[in-house]
């Protein structure tokens, strides 16, 4: 009886010594994936993402019409679920006791889709969120991991061509090096007289790590839907021309992350009754130089040229 009270006292030690040692490689195990996570700017990504998708998700709810948007930056292999007012990011490859999430403010009178994203190994997810009526739907298509998408450009309804048969329109592509030289009297008129108005500014991002493009368009523009549609054109054509990227790298500014075009009142310069936008990009930090070199000038007006033919 002594020798089997003693064995089961043995077991008993036992049992809790082995639990210990599975709680401590848990432990261990966790503290393993939080330091890779971190060192790899992982937990740095997911609590972007989770946010900066929570707010994107705002932000489409408020507009009336249907609208597209493909989400511009990498999501780094990342799965994405939105589900209940909720978008959490997560590793989908492994356990993540590091998932982030964000609750969005879900407006009653839109029917939300719930989804899950997981991107095959080696890609990255774009989400597309599609808002038609009273509904938002998520869509997903992948890239090779690193690879930003395109902004979606809505083509307007009844859009009129800029070039119809045998007409000329004035074009004025302009840089602006110093914001206060908006409220140059000179430029006013030129953008007045002008059929088309696109204006480069250096943003006040303050963040050298990133390098923005946002367009604007006047929230008392007749013309919004087609202002955002060559906001877009434009936008997209900087982003991808190749030697605007070789540029960037040779001056070791980060590559263009595309945003958001934006509705404001911001910018009094804008004309209401033409195609006028103003796009800012990068920083005065990183980025003046270039955006102010002749070389850009020229790459910018043909890069204009073209989204105008784009247009149509």
């Amino acid at each position: 009886m002594f020798s089997s009270k003693k064995a089961d006292e043995s077991f008993g030690i036992s049992l809790k010594t082995l639990i210990g040692m599975v709680l401590v490689a848990i432990a261990i195990g966790m503290l393993f994936i939080f330091i890779s996570k971190v060192q790899s700017g992982i937990i740095f990504d997911q609590k972007f993402l989770t946010s900066d998708l929570g707010l994107l998700i705002d932000t489409i709810s408020n507009p009336s019409g249907n609208l597209v948007v493909d989400y511009p930056r990498d999501t780094r292999q990342l799965a994405i679920e939105i589900k209940d007012s909720n978008i959490a990011v997560f590793n989908p490859s492994l356990f993540d006791p590091f998932k982030q999430t964000y609750d969005f403010t879900q407006d009653k009178s839109i029917d939300y889709e719930n989804k899950e994203l997981i991107p095959d190994e080696g890609k990255s997810i774009v989400p597309r969120f599609v808002k038609q009526g009273s509904k938002i739907k998520i869509h997903s298509t992948e890239t090779n991991a690193g690879e930003s998408g395109k902004l979606a450009c809505a083509l307007p309804e009844n859009k009129e061509s800029l070039r119809q048969k045998g007409s000329l329109i004035t074009v004025l592509p302009e840089i602006i090096a110093d914001a206060s030289e908006l409220d140059d009297s000179k430029l006013k008129e030129k953008v007045k007289g002008a059929d088309v108005s696109v204006l480069i500014l250096s943003s006040d991002n303050f963040d050298e790590r990133i390098n923005p493009i946002n367009g604007y368009v006047s929230l008392s523009s007749k013309k919004i839907d087609e202002n955002k549609y060559l906001a877009c054109l434009v936008m997209n054509l900087i982003f991808e021309d190749k030697e605007i990227k070789q540029k960037l790298s040779e001056r070791k500014i980060p590559e263009f992350i595309l945003q958001k075009i934006l509705l404001t009142d911001r910018y009094e310069i804008l004309a209401d009754d033409k195609i006028s936008i103003v796009l800012e990009i990068g920083n005065s930090w990183n980025t003046n130089d270039y955006f102010t070199s002749d070389e850009f000038r020229k790459k910018f007006t043909k890069l204009t040229d073209i989204a105008i033919d784009e247009y149509g």
